[in-house]
């Protein structure tokens, strides 16, 4: 209820109805698909996900990701988050209590957002 979308990204709130291409279109886009291949991928900046994820490597990367609970799974997450993930778990674990809903979502792991840990 209280999202808010990011002001530097000008995506719609809702997803717009698709569209088939018409069989120019599509073949013109199987076309630019093929040529383009794998060697000709779209060049992007070296440096853009490095300033992104203040890392430069794998290791480094690695480096900034912590094991953690949640919800009784273990997790692997960026050190960054832990605190906020806390109070996500815990304000879940509230509704828990008065929410056969939410206990049952939670009985059932339902949480593919996150890369468990196994």
């Amino acid at each position: 209820d209280k999202y808010s979308a990011q002001p530097f990204y000008p995506y719609p709130l809702d997803i717009p109805q698709w569209e088939r291409p018409s069989p120019e279109e599509a073949a013109r886009l199987i076309l630019a698909t093929k040529q383009r291949g794998e060697k000709n991928r779209p060049k992007r900046s070296q440096f853009f996900f490095d300033d992104l994820w203040n890392v430069h490597d794998r290791a480094e990367a690695w480096k900034q990701v912590k094991t953690t609970r949640f919800l009784g799974r273990e997790l692997l997450i960026h050190h960054a988050i832990l605190e906020e993930l806390a109070l996500v778990e815990q304000r879940i674990n509230e509704l828990a209590e008065t929410s056969a809903e939410v206990r049952e979502w939670i009985k059932n792991r339902l949480m593919i957002l996150f890369m468990f840990k196994e």
